[in-house]
């Protein structure tokens, strides 16, 4: 599922190559799209495994739900994420995704159900093929089965009644030699990821009145198996940089990305 959010992703541009005021060309296009769908399989795994453990311990707080007795997160959570099951509230929670992924994660919880936090080791792995649809070009990439991610997700909460709590999440995890697969404008190519994650996450309820807000950064290089690399260098939300193979294009903002690229880099 596509986060229609602020997505930061932080990567040092030293080693940057020239950069054109011309701007990309259709063929440059084109290897953005095919690299951003398979970026975006690595952000699709890591988002609902985290979504699905803060979920198992507060009742569905990325879904404005929560317990009326408090949060109860245990040490060791194992869970299955179907990206074709719908949301609480009845559609399909993972429009643009197929598939199944084990979510196993382990930690110390310290604290009550009414305050506390956990530091858990997570582990992703997809028991199906899993396949993402980018919304925006059609273009799909799937992982095999067996493919997997782990990294470091951290909960701090607090719970005063079903009408106020707050749960806070952060990842940190590396990408190294994640595989996908991409189906673009009916030609298929390998691509490599390699890189870093940090996420931030909050939800909560203050008064009955929900509200989430989430944010990302880390780096991300695809290798395509055409031979063309592409980087994703978003030192902000308005200061976007892509380099394809040697040349850098940018900066840009979020939206500028959309309408030159169809890519959302995340």
């Amino acid at each position: 599922m596509k986060r229609a959010i602020a997505l930061v992703w932080i990567l040092s541009c030293a080693a940057c190559g020239p950069k054109s005021d011309d701007g990309p060309s259709q063929e440059q296009v084109t290897e953005v799209q095919k690299a951003d769908a398979a970026a975006d399989s690595a952000n699709e795994v890591t988002a609902a495994s985290s979504d699905a453990v803060v979920d198992s311990g507060s009742g569905g707080a990325t879904q404005n739900a929560a317990p009326t007795t408090g949060f109860t997160y245990a040490n060791t959570v194992n869970v299955t994420v179907n990206f074709d099951a719908l949301n609480i509230g009845g559609q399909d929670r993972y429009p643009n995704a197929t598939g199944q992924i084990a979510v196993a994660s382990s930690g110390s919880v310290v604290g009550t159900s009414g305050a506390g936090s956990v530091d858990y080791a997570v582990t992703a792995t997809a028991l199906t093929p899993c396949v993402f649809t980018d919304p925006g070009t059609g273009t799909k990439a799937t992982i095999a089965a067996g493919s997997s991610l782990s990294y470091t997700l951290n909960l701090v909460w607090s719970w005063s009644d079903s009408q106020n709590w707050t749960v806070t999440s952060s990842s940190n995890g590396s990408i190294t030699a994640f595989s996908a697969t991409v189906l673009y404008q009916g030609v298929t190519y390998g691509a490599t990821i390699n890189g870093s994650r940090q996420t931030g996450g909050t939800f909560q309820k203050s008064a009955g009145v929900y509200s989430a807000s989430i944010t990302w950064s880390g780096n991300k290089t695809i290798a395509l198996s055409n031979g063309h690399t592409v980087v994703f260098d978003v030192q902000s939300p308005n200061s976007i940089y892509v380099t394809i193979d040697s040349f850098t294009f940018g900066p840009y903002t979020v939206t500028e990305l959309i309408l030159i690229f169809q890519a959302y880099v995340g």
